[in-house]
């Protein structure tokens, strides 16, 4: 697989990018089977590097990747995994980078997450965080 790379940061690139992204979302609503899958797949490739993805593009990809898995992975995992990809974006402000925080963290992983069985609260997607990095340490040791 070929590493993702960054659009071009300009404002007819995003203009663009975003029609386009509303024309995927139009598209991957309104079909099924392995072409509302295509439409999907066109719209990762065109967030590209975008931080974070659009929760509709990251609701799908959730739902149809759980919907594959022989059984459903326990939801602290799955907490934990958002909470992770939370941590890791970066907000611009003032023209500056900032790493996201945990507080952030949990409330951005129980927002992207609200619509799915793994839903919780910030306080939950705290305690889940903890509980699988406790089980994680005993599969290390």
């Amino acid at each position: 697989m070929s590493a993702r790379r960054a659009w071009p940061d300009n404002e007819a690139v995003r203009k663009d990018r975003a029609a386009r992204m509303v024309g995927l979302q139009r598209a991957y609503e309104t079909s099924s089977g392995a072409e509302r899958d295509r439409h999907l797949l066109g719209a990762l490739v065109l967030c590209g590097t975008l931080d974070p993805l659009p929760d509709w593009v990251y609701k799908a990809l959730f739902d149809l990747l759980k919907d594959r898995l022989p059984q459903e992975p326990g939801l602290h995992w799955v907490r934990w995994m958002a909470i992770l990809e939370a941590k890791r974006s970066v907000s611009i402000v003032r023209g500056r980078k900032r790493k996201t925080t945990w507080k952030a963290a949990y409330a951005q992983a129980s927002e992207r997450l609200a619509d799915t069985p793994a839903a919780g609260t910030a306080r939950t997607m705290k305690e889940s965080y903890a509980l699988a990095q406790r089980e994680a340490r005993k599969w290390a040791t």
